[in-house]
């Protein structure tokens, strides 16, 4: 995984990064969920899977969890910021595959749009509560013998494990014409819907007024998600949420260990230009 499409900071990227403490990522996909797990070495970052599969299948019971399921209404988000039309079909490209729809036919209907803009609706923030998975997880510990917990344990600059408790999803997107080359600007359908229907896509396409085309699919897609930092005890497999620090006691002035709150994981350091997260 790397970032790609790099913009300029704008409303979105900021509303995503400081309030939600969100990575876009392309293309959408339904399997980003609160508990998948991630791993990080040397900067890449690859999917894993669930959670739970990485401890004894007794325990997986204990791991399913309840989601908050909270809807989602800014203006950031239902209208990004307007974008040339030459960066706009890349960014159309990237996010109109998880739909599986070919952009083609898509910038054949918008010829003549000079910027367009992109808008999600029914947009839902599926969240994980913290305090709740700490108490899950206290006192169990990963299968030492699953070879796919073996990669956060080893000796030898083991990857860091990194966990999704929230995501931004939406089943709807839709791509808006904010300037044309001229006054008789029409969206022009006929290809598009050609080509989704030959395709035998469940997708619902429509045109609104002569502005936007509306793409509505079956299932929700993730397209941003906020993660946590784990850390595994190579010894014995035990989970903490957070770093553990070193703090003074008041009075016996002894040292303990305590690990503090955690905290979302930045995965991109670029404010300035923020990317999007892209799969491999």
């Amino acid at each position: 995984m790397a970032f790609k499409l790099r913009i300029c900071k704008n409303k979105t990227t900021d509303l995503l990064r400081n309030t939600f403490h969100a990575t876009p990522v392309t293309p959408p996909e339904s399997t980003i969920r609160p508990l998948f797990v991630l791993s990080r070495l040397d900067g890449k970052i690859s999917r894993r899977g669930e959670l739970k599969f990485l401890f004894p299948k007794r325990n997986h019971k204990a791991l399913d969890l309840q989601f908050s399921h909270n809807r989602v209404a800014d203006t950031a988000l239902q209208r990004t910021q307007k974008v040339d039309m030459d960066m706009g079909v890349k960014i159309m490209g990237a996010l109109l595959q998880g739909f599986h729809v070919d952009a083609a036919p898509v910038a054949a209907a918008l010829h003549g749009a000079r910027k367009i803009s992109f808008s999600f609706t029914n947009i839902e923030r599926v969240s994980v509560d913290v305090n709740e998975l700490g108490a899950a997880l206290s006192g169990k510990k990963l299968d030492l013998k699953n070879a796919s917990a073996k990669i956060f344990m080893g000796t030898d600059g083991p990857s860091e494990m990194l966990l999704v408790t929230d995501v931004l999803s939406s089943n709807m997107m839709a791509i808006n014409t904010e300037s044309t080359s001229g006054h008789d600007f029409k969206i022009k359908m006929e290809a598009l819907e050609a080509s989704i229907a030959s395709a035998k896509l469940d997708v619902r396409v429509q045109k609104h007024e002569e502005s936007s085309i509306v793409f509505q699919g079956v299932e929700a897609l993730t397209f941003a998600f906020s993660c946590i930092r784990v850390r595994v005890d190579p010894a014995t497999g035990m989970l903490t949420l957070g770093e553990s620090v070193e703090v003074r006691a008041s009075r016996k002035r002894e040292l303990e260990s305590t690990p503090p709150p955690p905290k979302y994981e930045q995965l991109d350091e670029d404010a300035m230009t923020p990317g999007f997260l892209s799969w491999d």
